[in-house]
């Protein structure tokens, strides 16, 4: 019904003489939650003796911490032996997920999960954008092609080393100059030439999340369309739900299996069995698994369209991207990557333009979420590629590396255009570069670079894209990407809900 969805489960362990749960519910129904609560306590009594639920209602009135207010109680019962510790197997956890899946109470369940067929709408504040209308799509659609196509392209080199990639293509590159050009290797193979990967399937994801709206929020304003409170906010048990099911069936309408090239950070999270429930819970075990030290660049990656939506309101972009970083990743570093790129994103939108000014005001919106801020820094000022190391043998998976190579490509790119109008205007040397230009050239630069290039491509791509906007960016790569239809179809709608015509 969608009444009623369970968002926690915490298990208490103080002692061998003391083990409690704790699961936690939002329900707009109190009437409906006590009738569902009655059902599970006949799976969560089997195990426990103190079983306790939190409630608020849907218009967040209040909080029940309770149950003995209501007209039933939880019986006492001997508890079981089926807690070994933090590290143990917990079966009521698993038997509680299972109960829950079988009545769609997250996943894709329609009733929670509106079709991305109903238009929706959402109202710009006057003033959002120093850019007008026909600039501003220009600049979002530039985001988003400009990430697919830093992906696709950054494919030819990902998880080589620097010296494998010159011996295929060229010192710099000479032999790589279309998705044509891109060697089929047991890797490689697996994607069609000139298609994204993993990186931006989950950037998809994250869009169709934003998209998503609430039936308790809304009102109507035209015949065919809904203006709604609830879109650009990332839900995380509504975005690891749409992650989990796009990593277990990909994007069927395209002929997707599974969600293919899925990184150990994500994967691992997503095994979790309590991830459906409470995917910042599951994300922090795995953290804390790790030895607190994982911090790979699998959430910064898919991070840039959430600078998108809502562009114009900061402190919901910030919360949207820490939000959505946690359903996988609980490092202060990838927060923080994440954060620094969606508002990176937001204020190219909102018609910023220097981006000396721009990397250094972003860089004060974020520093205070990372313990520490010096070494951010290091990488989002990094003079050159080479000062990034994106190759380093056991490190080119690294958060750091992402940020820095998009920082490095929005100041290189304003540089070189400067120069191209300087030397074209003043010394009559030949035709400007093309914002096409320079950014096919830089996008190949860190690909040569190799590592994990396809990650660092589609960040920076995602950012020079809104800079340069999707005018400037290499069309004769556009139209060679096989699933480009599709994406079009995808941006349509974005712009649709921001009220932006084509």
């Amino acid at each position: 019904s969608g009444e009623l969805r369970m968002v926690d489960i915490c298990l208490d362990i103080r002692d061998d003489m003391y083990k409690k749960v704790e699961i936690q519910f939002v329900a707009t129904n109190l009437e409906k939650l006590k009738t569902e609560i009655q059902k599970l306590f006949g799976i969560a009594t089997k195990y426990f003796k103190h079983v306790e639920f939190t409630t608020s209602s849907g218009e967040g009135e209040g909080v029940l911490t309770d149950a003995t207010d209501w007209d039933f109680l939880v019986e006492e019962v001997d508890l079981m032996t089926v807690i070994t510790g933090l590290d143990g197997e917990l079966p009521v956890v698993q038997e509680v997920m299972d109960a829950w899946k079988e009545k769609n109470h997250w996943g894709k369940d329609p009733a929670t999960h509106p079709p991305l067929s109903k238009r929706v709408i959402i109202k710009r504040p006057t003033g959002a954008s120093d850019w007008d209308s026909s600039q501003l799509i220009d600049k979002i659609k530039g985001c988003i092609y400009g990430q697919a196509l830093g992906d696709a392209f950054g494919l030819a080199t990902e998880f080589m080393g620097k010296a494998e990639a010159a011996s295929i293509y060229g010192a710099k590159g000479e032999k790589l100059t279309t998705f044509a050009d891109i060697t089929q290797d047991k890797h490689r193979s697996r994607w069609q030439k000139g298609d994204w990967t993993d990186d931006t399937d989950q950037f998809i994801v994250l869009l169709d999340c934003l998209l998503r709206y609430s039936s308790e929020e809304e009102t109507t304003t035209e015949e065919s369309a809904t203006t709604s409170l609830t879109v650009g906010t990332i839900d995380p048990v509504d975005c690891a739900a749409e992650l989990h099911a796009w990593r277990n069936e990909g994007w069927p309408e395209l002929g997707d299996k599974v969600g293919m090239g899925i990184g150990m950070t994500v994967n691992g999270v997503l095994e979790h069995p309590m991830y459906l429930a409470d995917p910042h819970l599951a994300s922090f075990c795995q953290w804390v698994d790790s030895g607190k030290v994982m911090a790979a660049n699998g959430a910064v990656m898919r991070t840039g369209i959430l600078g998108v939506l809502p562009f114009w309101d900061e402190d919901k972009v910030l919360k949207n991207a820490v939000a959505a970083c946690k359903i996988t990743h609980w490092d202060d570093r990838c927060v923080t990557s994440c954060a620094y790129i969606s508002l990176l994103i937001s204020h190219l939108l909102q018609g910023h333009t220097n981006p000396s000014l721009l990397l250094n005001q972003v860089f004060e919106n974020v520093w205070h979420l990372v313990e520490n801020p010096a070494e951010l820094r290091l990488h989002t000022h990094a003079a050159s590629l080479a000062d990034l190391k994106l190759s380093d043998e056991g490190k080119i998976g690294y958060t750091y590396k992402s940020v820095g190579s998009a920082c490095w490509a929005l100041r290189e790119g304003t540089k070189r255009l400067a120069d191209a109008k300087w030397e074209y205007g003043f010394l009559g040397k030949g035709p400007p570069a093309t914002g096409a230009k320079i950014f096919k050239e830089i996008i190949k630069e860190i690909t040569m670079e190799a590592g994990d290039a396809d990650s660092n491509a589609c960040v920076a791509g995602a950012v020079l894209g809104t800079w340069v906007g999707y005018s400037a960016l290499p069309h004769d790569l556009i139209e060679t990407m096989p699933n480009k239809k599709w994406l079009d179809t995808k941006v349509d709608r974005l712009l649709e809900a921001m009220s932006l015509s084509k």
